[in-house]
Parts: C-alpha cells; structure tokens; sequence
C-alpha cells in the first residue's frame, strides 16, 4: 500500500471485534460510509502490539486494533478547487467526521463492536486500557523513529466511577480537559436540545445532521452519573445534574 503525499489522506485506529466474521462486518460498514461521502479506503493495516505486560482484564478484553486509510477528491469545482483534486487538511477532516459518525452508529445499532480513537487528516491518537508505562510498550509505532509529530499531548487517568474499557479512555481528538465532567446529563440534554439548529457552515459533500447524528454518543462517559444525593430535593442543583448545589463544581 502506498499511500497519497502527507495531508492527502486521512488514517486512525480502529477497535475492532476480535472474531474475523464480525470484524469483516464493522470493516464493510466503514467502506460503505466511505463510498457513500465519496472517499475512498486506500486499505487496512494491522498496528503492531504488544500484550505481553497487559493485566488479565485488560488483555482479555482487547479488541482487534487496525489502521484504516482514506482519501477523498473534489468532486466538483468550485471556488476552493477544480474537481479532481484530491482533498486535504480541514476539508478531508470534514469527510472523515461524516464516514466516523455514520460508521459508529451504524456498526452500533447492528450491536457490533467498533470504536475509533479518531480519525483525521492532521491528529493520531494511540489509547488503551493501559497505564502511562504500558502504553509505549505496547504500541511499538510510538518508539518507531520513522513516526514524527509537531506535538505530542499524554493523558492518564484512573477510573473512579466506572468501570475501565478500552473504548473509554479519553480519546482527545479535538479538545482537552483535566478532571470529571459531572454534568454529564444537562451537557447531553443541551446537545439535544440544539441538534436541531446544527447546520454545516462550510458547502461540501460532507453530510448534515441527521446523518452525523447523533452528536453525542449513550454509554460513552468515562464519569457515570452519580447516585442521587440523600438531601432533600430542594438543596439539589436544579437546572442539571443530580449532585447537591454545594458540590456541583460547575454551578450549572
């Protein structure tokens, strides 16, 4: 596989299931959604691993990891370019998005397990049920020379509240942040509450909502809600989550 000139493609890691018949399944959904933004997948590679230091939950509960790749051209000119050209940076990224989301919810009604660390034409993002330590060690492509990067950004946390998984370490791909998001529940009801005002900005291919619906992905937070407090109703934050207005860290 030879792939197009650096920023002419976009490539992440996958999470797939470890049976050959289901990952075959989640990989067909993936090329279907690409043909269907009008991409093209350039071919799969299996990312070197090492499980040797993984613990016995961890290991046990490890996916299948691949690498996909994919490249888009213009398919009509217009002012950014004539049609034929192939697609870079932010505007690669915007089909990525679409063939991730479309891709995710897909294989996640079919209750097919798979799960992207990211998926772009500018980020990489390498995560895992793994300690700081254990994470070079296991991906043998983070101490290869021939990998570079303007900037690395390394995250650890310890799961407090629920219980760890590979699909729900931090993935990062385009923000950051130290520390428990709490609201989860009034942060979800307020993407809800705006989907319907979500509209692409920028003319492209690249679908609109409903079709990278839904914006938030159930099930996916690494912070739990927590049991309801047994104060009485009245001292409780009002607007949105379920802890005592006195330790609601972000006063909602």
């Amino acid at each position: 596989m030879s792939p197009p000139p650096a920023g002419q493609y976009a490539t992440g890691l996958v999470f797939l299931p470890a049976d050959p018949d289901e990952e075959l399944r989640a990989r067909r959904v993936v090329e279907k959604y690409a043909l269907v933004e009008g991409a093209e997948i350039i071919g799969w590679r299996d990312v070197p691993v090492r499980p040797d230091g993984l613990g016995e939950t961890a290991d046990a509960a490890r996916p299948r990891i691949r690498q996909v790749f994919l490249a888009a051209h213009r398919l009509t000119g217009s002012p950014a370019g004539p049609a034929g050209e192939p697609l870079a940076g932010l505007e690669l990224d915007r089909v990525a998005f679409c063939v991730r989301k479309q891709a995710e919810r897909e294989t996640a009604q079919r209750g097919v397990p798979a799960y992207f660390p990211s998926l772009s034409a500018r980020t990489m993002v390498y995560k895992g049920m793994l300690t700081p330590d254990q994470l070079p060690a296991f991906y043998p492509d983070l101490t290869d020379p021939r990998v570079t990067s303007a900037i690395a950004l390394v995250h650890s946390r310890f799961s407090t509240n629920t219980f760890p998984s590979w699909p729900l370490a931090h993935p990062y791909r385009l923000i950051a942040h130290n520390g428990e998001i709490n609201t989860i529940r009034g942060n979800k009801n307020w993407m809800q509450a705006r989907k319907r005002r979500s509209r692409a900005t920028v003319p492209t291919r690249a679908a609109e909502p409903p079709t990278t619906s839904p914006a938030t992905s159930s099930g996916c937070s690494r912070s739990a809600p927590p049991a309801a407090p047994t104060r009485p109703p009245s001292t409780r934050c009002s607007n949105c989550c379920t802890w005592p207005v006195a330790a609601c860290r972000t006063r909602c």
